[in-house]
């Protein structure tokens, strides 16, 4: 165990290393405790004038460089003469952290060595760069107020106003007497005939009576391949289903061309059914109609609410 163990004196800062020398400033203390926590050698420099910069030594350079080498993994304690300490790194490759302790006597040794002569001042290292520009000081404290000066001699007089509006109308007087009635007026000409009015509903009735809020609907479709005609009437709006007109249209006027037409079905927006004509081979036991076939034009009216 050493007799001179190394103890803390203030708080260890790290550093982040790389091939590229960086550093960092230190409170005054003894000693420093520096750890190589990279995979790589490290050079490691210190200065009480200034920052360093740390540069590895290279062969067949007679004057060296100020600092020592610290293997990856390393631990050392460096004598710095209780001053401020600047201190610079650098590794050989890659990149890591260096730390540094701050404190008093040494790391590793079984007994102090003897103090050996102080070497020789090195050289100054590079002027650093210009530190960024501090932020601007508060504002300063109002000064007092000052005297009042003196009044000011008086203004010319300034020009007359506008005149001002007109005021407001007086009251109405009292209501005189009433005058004599006069004798009637010459008639007047005959006025301009009234804009026509919209056309009117046609009244409709059933058995209790007239049918308040009647409308109706006319439209027409033709037959399907089946015979049947749909039609869509959702356009009025009823309300309830409505009664329906429907008129197939027959090509002529005999018997033989007369067409009837059935519905099976109607809502408050469409309805279907079929058209029928005579069947010309209609015997006894057959039936007198057949389906009147595709293309054939069913007229509807629908009227209800």
């Amino acid at each position: 165990m050493s007799s001179d163990p190394f103890q803390p004196s203030s708080n260890g800062v790290a550093i982040a290393t790389s091939t590229v020398s960086s550093g960092c400033a230190l409170p005054p203390s003894r000693c420093i405790a520096v750890t190589n926590r990279s995979t790589s050698p490290a050079w490691v420099t210190w200065s009480q004038v200034g920052p360093p910069t740390a540069i590895f030594p290279t062969p067949g350079n007679p004057s060296g460089q100020w600092g020592m080498e610290i293997a990856a993994g390393g631990l050392v304690s460096i004598s710095v003469g209780y001053a401020d300490a600047y201190f610079a790194a650098v590794l050989a490759s890659g990149t890591g952290v260096m730390t540094i302790v701050p404190g008093d006597g040494v790391i590793g040794s079984s007994a102090p060595g003897a103090a050996g002569s102080t070497g020789p001042q090195g050289p100054a290292g590079p002027q650093g760069p210009i530190g960024l520009t501090g932020s601007p000081g508060p504002q300063g404290v109002q000064g007092l107020q000052g005297l009042t000066g003196s009044p000011g001699a008086p203004g010319p007089q300034g020009p007359a106003g506008n005149t001002g509006p007109q005021g407001a109308t007086g009251a109405a007087g009292p209501q005189g007497p009433i005058g004599l009635t006069g004798s009637p007026g010459a008639v007047g000409p005959q006025g301009v005939p009234g804009i026509q009015g919209p056309p009117g509903i046609i009244p409709t009735y059933d058995s209790s009576g007239l049918i308040p809020n009647i409308k109706m609907w006319v439209g027409s479709t033709v037959t399907t391949m089946s015979s049947q005609w749909v039609i869509n009437y959702s356009s009025a709006g009823f309300t309830q289903p409505p009664r329906l007109v429907v008129t197939p249209i027959s090509s002529g006027n005999s018997a033989q061309t007369a067409v009837v037409a059935s519905m099976v079905a109607n809502s408050t927006t469409q309805a279907a059914g079929s058209c029928f004509i005579a069947n010309p081979i209609s015997l006894l036991g057959l039936l007198p109609l057949q389906q009147a076939g595709p293309g054939l034009t069913v007229n509807i009216i629908a009227i209800g609410i």
